[in-house]
């Protein structure tokens, strides 16, 4: 198991969603607007993977739906950072160790 990599997915995959969300939200006022979705799966051997997608029919944008999800999405971003930084700082560790 590869801790940078999940992390880094789990980055990518935040990334991804806020982008959508944010594409949607400027797309408030457009007619007939089909907004993002994203849909995340879990990849075998670890971390995570985002896929955009374009809705089928024309929706209204939800705002406050919007902001929960650009919430979700910073804290998803965030937390992965966190992994990634530990796993940094424990490899330190262990190199310390070794020397």
């Amino acid at each position: 198991m590869d801790t940078a990599h999940i992390a880094l997915s789990g980055i990518q995959a935040g990334f991804a969603r806020l982008g959508a969300s944010a594409h949607d939200v400027a797309n408030l006022v457009t007619e007939d607007f089909h907004p993002l979705r994203t849909r995340q799966v879990s990849l075998q051997g670890g971390g995570t993977r985002a896929f955009v997608e374009r809705s089928p029919t024309p929706e209204e944008v939800d705002l406050a739906a919007e902001w929960v999800e650009q919430i979700r999405a910073s804290h998803q971003i965030l937390a992965s950072l966190r992994v990634l930084e530990t796993d940094a700082s424990m490899r330190g560790v262990l190199l310390d160790m070794m020397a």
